[in-house]
């Protein structure tokens, strides 16, 4: 009797898958033998579409093929594979994902802004590492001569007192001119005055030397002074001297108080 497709079904539930596909193929043979006629028409058909396709895909990809995937619509149930991760059937075998690599995001990216402030903090220190480092590399800058030639007003605006403080120095000596006067107001016309003037000019090699003075001291009465006292120091130069200018200045008023004024000026390196 002719074997049917319900026969073949019953042979897929009660024996193995293998053992059915090789039932199938000896029912097969059989068949063929017999009267020259497939069993099922259409797993013939089938395999000429595989023949087919075959040489398809071997003409696209240089003859560089593996086996071809047969058309999963035209198997027989039973030699479907039943995982369906890699199932023949759909012509598509699915392979382990590699899972994406998520995008930073752009705050992800970014500084905060205590990151930000960190880095200014850093950069501001660091600026002011590099500027003491140049300051102190640089060559210590001498000191000017501290000139001073002041006004000062006496006895109300009555008289004027003039101090004068010249420093100076050479390659080699260093000095110092104590210049101290009394001058008249010619807008307001008082008597003349009684007036003392003492200029003092001092020095020392070192801060732990003794000063030395050179000192002018100039009175007069009834009249104005013919020059100023003068008081002059003149020295060798060396980074450690230290020069002095010192003046006072005393008047009578004309209501008979007395007016002090007096001015100090010191020049520490005397240039160097």
């Amino acid at each position: 009797m002719r074997p049917s497709e319900l026969d073949y079904l019953a042979c897929a539930r009660s024996t193995p898958r293998t053992a059915c596909g090789l039932e199938l193929a000896a029912m097969q043979v059989r068949h063929e033998i017999a009267d020259d006629e497939p069993l099922f028409p259409r797993i013939a058909s089938n395999r000429r579409r595989t023949k087919d396709f075959a040489r398809s895909s071997h003409s696209l990809q240089g003859g560089a093929i593996n086996k071809p995937h047969r058309p999963p619509a035209l198997l027989p149930a039973c030699l479907r594979v039943g995982d369906r991760s890699r199932r023949t059937d759909a012509f598509v075998v699915s392979e382990p994902t590699t899972p994406a690599t998520p995008t930073p995001s752009r705050s992800s990216i970014q500084p905060s802004d205590k990151e930000r402030s960190m880095h200014k903090i850093r950069s501001i220190g660091l600026f002011g590492t590099l500027t003491a480092c140049l300051l102190a590399s640089l060559p210590a800058v001498a000191t000017p001569p501290p000139d001073v030639d002041t006004l000062v007003p006496l006895c109300n605006g009555a008289y004027t007192g003039r101090f004068t403080f010249d420093f100076g120095n050479t390659t080699s000596t260093a000095t110092v001119v104590v210049n101290t006067t009394v001058l008249a107001n010619n807008a307001v016309s008082p008597p003349v005055p009684r007036y003392t003037l003492r200029s003092q000019a001092g020095h020392r090699n070192s801060p732990s030397d003794p000063w030395t003075f050179e000192t002018t001291q100039r009175q007069g009465e009834n009249q104005y002074p013919p020059a100023p006292a003068e008081a002059i120091k003149f020295v060798g130069r060396s980074s450690t001297c230290e020069l002095n200018a010192f003046a006072i200045i005393d008047v009578v008023c004309p209501n008979g108080t007395v007016d002090n004024r007096g001015k100090q000026q010191n020049w520490i390196g005397c240039g160097l």
